[in-house]
């Protein structure tokens, strides 16, 4: 979930540098959307992994997810991104699909 994190506040930091610089051109811009996506797709394969790891590992997992409850909740935070909350979304259908 750090990961998670890092990769969202860097998504903050990009888009806040892509609406606030006046210098930069649009060759800047792509390069800042294109890094913006590749985040966006770090995001994906993070949230897709932890997805995994409840799948294969069912109840087993739920020691796992004591520890990472708080930070997923956290992660719901109206303040955080949208997408933030739609990855801490992906994990909890995860969880309560192969859980209960």
């Amino acid at each position: 979930l750090k990961l998670l994190n890092k990769s969202q506040e860097h998504i903050l930091k990009l888009e806040s540098k892509r609406t606030k610089s006046e210098d930069i051109d649009e060759e800047g811009i792509a390069k800042l959307e294109q890094k913006i996506e590749e985040e966006d797709e770090l995001s994906l394969l993070a949230a897709d992994a932890i997805g995994v790891l409840i799948k294969t590992h069912g109840p087993d997992f739920l020691p796992v997810f004591e520890k990472l409850g708080p930070r997923i909740v956290e992660m719901l935070h109206p303040k955080r991104t949208v997408t933030t909350r739609k990855y801490a979304i992906f994990i909890l259908d995860d969880l309560f699909e192969f859980i209960g």
